[in-house]
């Protein structure tokens, strides 16, 4: 089975991305302690069962008999090498942030591990599913560079041939705890232009295309090919960097913007009505942490000139914008809203970017005063996930102290609902002085070829391969 995706991750190692398309490749050949089932929920994996032992402790129960595709056998030391790898400031991973809480890990016997954390952290067991284990033995024979070329996982899909930025092959593994697949072989390719991906379907070279725009799934359905949607875990927005001395650092200039823009009007028109306004929120709703009690902000095109006006701007101004062509179906969007803006003064003059670059600068916080960006809380549907880039101490391009003061007590907060209400209080710091000019939860939309069956779309963009099969 071939499927193309619009990109594959920085590397094959899955402790150096946390990128949606990435995860196409590390669910199929890994594993995590958890998965993530359909309501969001931590659900058993590598870990069997689990439990809070007192505020600061979690124990995990492992699954037995489990080996890599090497033959090296999983087991309590297989987490605590991996947790202490990620934790090791030398490696240099995204992923630590997901677990930073972490404080140490305890093997209490071969099939249990006890995992401390410096404070409460109440959702451990949902962060632990990024966090895949490798083989230590086989990792330090070849060491990091060559691990990410060649991994080896526990996954039901043993990893065969990985060339950067441009394919991954995989088949079937043997004696898989997950059973066997659907499929015996497996081939990425990564497309990172959607008409690419379309037309690599209907010519037969590929199975599966992912990330597709609204008209190609009309044209696709209409001509036959099967088609899947899910409403994807991430906000879309222009973000604003107040790290330069622009317009942008004023918070009545960012009200302004959020009132000058008719989102609703972009979601039916440019959208299809595939996409949902987030209402000044970084989590839609069903998200963990949203605030069903705030209103978006209104389209009100006089409310923003007058916020302008007072804000020292009353002819408008003219301000940069970063973009890259990694979010599908957004160029449209963004011609959008510079049409707005422009109604009310203010011009965007847009630099466009590589993916690369992007990516880059996503890692130093170095963007310019205004950046297309569309923030993430997959896999845990849950708001600390997006919050956390808020923060000012982690990005600097957003700063309010009594938003740092909240997320940092739900950081710990165990008791569900009093995180969900500080949650809803930070929902409302960003809305009177927002980071963003909100716009809208976009949906995945995926077709395929007839033939294939057990496809399920999910929203964290991962094509969970196990369940697919593929009639000739």
């Amino acid at each position: 089975m071939k499927v193309a995706v619009p990109s594959l991750g920085f590397t094959a190692d899955p402790q150096m991305s946390t990128q949606g398309t990435a995860f196409n490749l590390y669910y199929a050949v890994f594993d995590a302690l958890t998965n993530i089932d359909a309501e969001g929920n931590a659900a058993p994996a590598l870990a069997t069962s689990w439990e809070l032992v007192d505020e600061t402790t979690w124990e995990f129960k492992l699954r037995e008999g489990v080996k890599f595709h090497n033959g090296e056998v999983f087991n309590a030391n297989t987490v605590k090498w991996g947790i202490e790898r990620i934790k090791n400031p030398e490696t240099e991973t995204p992923v630590a942030g997901r677990i930073g809480l972490v404080d140490s890990v305890e093997v209490i016997d071969d099939y249990t591990v006890r995992i401390h954390t410096s404070a409460p952290d109440p959702i451990l067991d949902k962060r632990l599913a990024v966090v895949f284990m490798d083989p230590p033995g086989y990792f330090e024979q070849v060491g990091a560079d060559e691990f990410a070329q060649h991994p080896v996982g526990t996954g039901a899909f043993e990893l065969v041939e990985y060339e950067k930025d441009d394919h991954w092959t995989a088949v079937a593994a043997e004696d898989s705890w997950r059973g066997k697949p659907g499929v015996d072989e497996l081939i990425l390719y990564m497309m990172p232009e959607a008409a690419v991906r379309m037309a690599a379907l209907q010519a037969h070279d590929v199975d599966i295309s992912s990330q597709l725009t609204i008209n190609q799934i009309e044209e696709l359905q209409s001509a036959g090919y099967k088609v899947g949607e899910a409403w994807m875990l991430r906000t879309y927005g222009i973000w604003y960097n107040e790290m330069y001395d622009t317009p942008i650092r004023d918070q009545m200039v960012r009200q302004a913007l959020n009132y000058a823009v008719d989102k609703q009007t972009i979601i039916d028109q440019l959208m299809g009505g595939h996409a949902k306004p987030v209402k000044a929120q970084l989590v839609g709703e069903g998200g963990f942490g949203f605030n069903p009690n705030l209103e978006d902000y209104p389209y009100d095109p006089d409310k923003a000139r007058e916020l302008l006006a007072e804000a020292g701007y009353p002819e408008g101004f003219t301000v940069e914008i970063g973009f890259a062509p990694i979010y599908i179906g957004f160029d449209e969007t963004l011609d959008a809203v510079m049409g707005y803006l422009a109604d009310v003064g203010v011009q965007l003059e847009v630099t466009r970017f590589e993916a690369a670059e992007w990516g880059r600068m996503w890692g130093d916080g170095d963007y310019p005063p205004l950046f297309v960006n569309g923030i993430n809380y997959y896999p845990v549907n849950d708001a600390d996930f997006a919050l956390q880039w808020m923060q000012s101490d982690v990005r600097q391009w957003y700063s309010n102290p009594r938003f740092d003061e909240l997320f940092k007590q739900s950081r710990t907060e165990i008791d569900k609902e009093k995180r969900r209400q500080l949650f809803y209080e930070m929902a409302e710091v960003l809305r009177e002085d927002p980071p963003a000019l909100f716009l809208y939860q976009p949906s995945d939309l995926t077709a395929m070829a007839t033939n294939i069956d057990g496809f399920q779309p999910r929203s964290d963009l991962v094509i969970w391969f196990d369940s697919i099969t593929k009639t000739e």
